[in-house]
């Protein structure tokens, strides 16, 4: 085995700890924040947050809403930039990178337009709500990257690669 593919061995295996961890702090996240608007919306005792969360302390039902929504959009960047980077360092092409951004660009804007027509039609702004958090939770998660992974091996089978 050559000392090129031993390196992008040990990328690979960097990139998918990368991605648990950043997936596992995420969700650690977004499980006591979830939690904690639960004990304030049924007006139960609050609860004790970690030390990561401790600013949380006292943070209104609303305000908690908002964070949740500044903490999707900075994991979905997250992510988007890991994958990014994965690319860029594991096959250097810029068509590739493009398609990232595209799937990226795509997911978000579907989930935009969910939201607009939530506020558009309210008998419809729960399913709107539903849907647009699921399709972010797509894109702060691994899934795109492995999608996109397994688009471009494929490809690189088909297709001789081209550096560009």
């Amino acid at each position: 085995m050559g000392r090129n593919k031993s390196i992008k061995i040990l990328l690979l295996i960097f990139i998918v700890i990368i991605f648990y961890l950043l997936g596992y702090l995420r969700n650690y996240i977004f499980l006591f924040l979830n939690a904690d608007a639960a004990s304030i919306w049924y007006n139960e005792a609050p609860l004790i947050p970690p030390h990561l969360l401790g600013f949380t302390t006292g943070m209104s039902y609303e305000a908690i809403e908002r964070l949740k929504w500044i903490l999707t959009f900075t994991f979905y960047l997250l992510f988007f930039s890991v994958t990014l980077i994965t690319i860029y360092l594991l096959f250097r092409n810029k068509v590739y990178l493009r398609l990232c951004a595209f799937l990226y660009g795509v997911l978000l804007f579907i989930s935009f337009l969910f939201v607009c027509t939530g506020y558009a039609i309210h008998n419809f702004a729960m399913h709107a709500y539903n849907i647009s958090r699921s399709l972010m939770h797509i894109g702060q998660s691994p899934f795109i990257p492995l999608l996109l992974f397994i688009i471009i091996y494929y490809h690189h089978q088909v297709i001789p690669p081209k550096r560009s």
